[in-house]
Formats: structure tokens, C-alpha cells, sequence
């Protein structure tokens, strides 16, 4: 393939966040490679922190830290595994980045007083961003992925300028991908496709058309030839252009998934990328999933369990013992308070009757010390006009 023919292939996401555009952007890093094409991969986020060193884990998953110290999104750290080369802080931007940028040269004055708009200078600068990730031409195809989801404000900047670039680069060289949910009504006991239809509707509406869909499923709700054509008909793609993510044990199976699909093939037929050779043993990589599965299990009792299965079950035994040791310790405390009332209350009667010296209330002190007395087991006479023997 030559050197000026880069292709731009773009991974959007629809319906909800957290489908895995990832996992779909860096298995079709690992097939095209796989297929002797240079390749890299770039993350655009339209969040407005400057990088995601500062952003809580719990919300947006770990940071990647780059060979080069950049703070990144955990995808990064997907494309590296996947495709097997070390990324840099070219390969991610973020949209407090790009209008940081662009303010800061506005400040120098490297607008000459221009009216900053997001059209066309935002928008610019995202455009030479995307494209300054292959400046060396290099790369025969850029696999960009945009977060968050269609029709999020933040995120229209980066489809603008992604709509523009198509325009710029040709429809024959650029290609979009679109990620949607379809989830399984148990009620209705069918796969519903009205969520990916709007979720394309969004799309078509700031002027960019998927040219495939790769729809996340869930259980055993697959994908059919029927609902194949019925989402080819609403959302204007070609039946055999709608792919399925099902979930898997580890998602090193996703490419796998995929090229059984024949993902890979249908982008190089639409890119019109000529190929010097086929997949290089692409099937191996079953054994090396099944290394990760297998370093993954543990054996309890002659049972194989996944780590994250083992994980639920510590959990349990955590859970038991604690509630365990909180039983204990409140039967220790009644049994001592059971101990001590028998002790207390006796006590302050011997108290409370040795300020009388009458009959009646001698008798009373000397049953209470009695009680006292037969309570902890003691052999004692007591003669004080009256003899108790114990």
C-alpha cells in the first residue's frame, strides 16, 4: 500500500457509554496488523479536563501512563496491548486540551485578532490533530476513537471536525463505525433495535453517516439475519455491514469474534486496501487466550474457578467471618452483662440497707451478702445475731 493513501477509519459510540469502543477500535488494530499494515490508534475525548491524571478512577477507570509520562485514558493502554507498539501523547487529546491550546495562542496573538470561534478554529485544531498522529506518513491507516456518546454536547466539536476531515481526506479514504447496544426486553422475550436507530438518527443529524455497525449484545440474544436487515434498512447500512460484540469470558476474544465475522475483510474491500499477504496465523492468538483463562483460574475442591469468581467468593467468607466475630463479641457482652447485674444489684442493696440498723434491714444486708456469697461459690458463717450456714 502506498505511502500517500492513508486511510482514516473512525470509531463512534451511541445509545449509552462503556459498549467497549475500545475493545472494537483496538481488535481492528490487532486484525489489520495482523494483515502487515501499519497501524496506530488515537483516543479524542470531549471532556474538558486537560488529561485524566486528575479524574477520579472510580468514574472514568485508571490512568495509562505513557513511555513518555503522559497521564491517559485506559484505552491507551488497550491499543498498546493489542497492536503491540509503545503510543504517545500524540495519540490521545481531550477537548480541555485542544481549547487550551487554541486560547493560549490567542493569547500570543497568533490569531492576529481574529474572533475565536469552535467553528473553524476549534475545529481546526482537532483537524490537525488527527492528522498530526501519521505527519511522518508513515502509517497505512489511523483508527481514531472518539468517547463518550452521540448527541453529548461536548462531544459536537469533534464530529464537526471529523465531518470536515471526510470532506478533506475523501469518502473513499474514511470510514465510521458505529457502536450501539441492543438489549435483550425479557418481558417482550425480543432484541429491540429502536435504540441503535435513534442513536443513528443523532448521527445522520450532524451530517455523518455510519458506513458499519458493531452492536453489543448481551447473554445469548444474538444477533440474527432478521434483525440484520431490519437495523440495514432503518440506519441505511448494508445488512452484511452489521457486526455483533456479544460478551466474552476475556476480551481478548473480541477479535476473534470479529474476524469470524468477517470484520476485517468487509473494511478492506470498502477502503479498497490492497493487501501483499493474509492474516499472519491470526488463529494462534485462541492460544494465547486460553493461557490467560487458564492463569486466571483457581481450583477450589477440583471445581475451576475465574479469579473474578474467587474474588465474589473471599468476599463471602469476609462477609460470614465478620458477622461471625460481631455475634461473638455481642454474646460476650451479654454474657458478662448477665454476670454483672446478678453482682451490681446486690451490692448496692448491701449499700443501700447498711444505712438502717433495724431489724428488717440487717436481715435484708445479710441475704444480699449471702447471695453474694453463694453466687461465687464461697463457704462462710455468718453470725450477727442470726447463723447462716452455706
Amino acid at each position: 500500500m502506498s505511502k500517500n493513501q492513508t486511510k482514516y477509519i473512525f470509531v463512534f459510540g451511541g445509545v449509552l457509554s462503556g459498549l467497549g469502543k475500545g475493545i472494537v477500535a483496538s481488535s481492528l488494530g490487532y486484525l489489520l496488523k495482523s494483515l502487515n499494515l501499519n497501524i496506530t490508534i488515537q483516543k479524542l475525548d470531549p471532556y474538558l479536563n486537560v488529561d485524566p491524571g486528575t479524574m477520579n478512577p472510580f468514574q472514568h477507570g485508571e490512568v495509562f501512563v505513557l513511555d513518555d509520562g503522559s497521564e491517559t485514558d485506559l484505552d491507551l493502554g488497550h491499543y498498546e496491548r493489542f497492536i503491540d507498539v509503545d503510543l504517545s501523547r500524540e495519540n490521545t487529546t481531550s477537548s480541555g486540551r485542544v481549547y487550551w491550546d487554541v486560547l493560549k495562542r490567542e493569547r500570543k496573538g497568533d490569531y492576529l485578532g481574529e474572533t475565536i470561534q469552535v467553528i473553524p478554529h476549534i475545529t481546526d485544531e482537532i483537524k490537525r490533530r488527527i492528522i498530526k498522529v501519521n505527519k511522518r506518513k508513515k502509517f497505512d491507516v489511523v483508527i481514531t476513537e472518539v468517547g463518550g456518546t452521540v448527541g453529548d454536547i461536548e462531544g459536537q466539536p469533534f464530529y464537526e471536525a471529523i465531518r470536515q476531515l471526510i470532506l478533506e481526506q475523501g469518502k473513499e479514504n474514511c470510514l465510521v463505525i458505529h457502536t450501539t447496544l441492543l438489549p435483550f426486553i425479557n418481558a417482550a422475550g425480543e432484541v429491540k433495535t429502536k435504540p441503535t436507530q435513534h442513536s443513528v438518527m443523532r448521527l445522520r443529524e450532524i451530517g455523518l453517516e455510519p458506513d458499519m455497525l458493531v452492536c453489543r449484545t448481551e447473554d445469548d440474544n444474538h444477533l440474527n439475519s432478521k434483525i440484520k436487515k431490519k437495523l440495514g434498512l432503518f440506519c441505511n447500512v448494508l445488512p452484511e455491514h452489521v457486526f455483533e460484540s456479544p460478551d466474552v469470558e476475556t476480551i481478548y476474544e473480541i477479535p476473534i469474534v470479529l474476524y469470524k465475522q468477517k470484520f476485517d475483510s468487509a473494511i478492506i474491500n470498502t477502503l479498497k486496501i490492497k493487501l501483499k499477504q493474509n492474516h499472519q496465523n491470526i488463529l494462534e492468538i485462541r492460544q494465547v487466550i486460553q493461557s490467560y483463562v487458564d492463569v486466571g483460574k483457581i481450583y477450589l475442591g477440583g471445581i475451576p474457578m475465574i479469579a473474578d469468581d474467587m474474588m465474589t467468593f473471599i468476599k463471602n467468607d469476609i462477609i460470614v467471618f465478620g458477622l461471625g466475630v460481631f455475634l461473638f463479641i455481642v454474646a460476650t457482652l451479654w454474657y458478662v452483662f448477665r454476670r454483672l447485674i446478678w453482682i451490681i444489684v446486690p451490692i448496692s442493696s448491701c449499700f443501700f440497707f447498711s444505712y438502717n440498723n433495724d431489724r428488717t434491714s440487717r436481715y435484708l444486708r445479710l441475704e444480699s451478702y449471702r447471695y453474694i456469697i453463694k453466687f461465687y461459690s464461697f463457704n462462710v458463717n455468718i453470725n450477727n445475731g442470726y447463723e447462716y450456714s452455706y
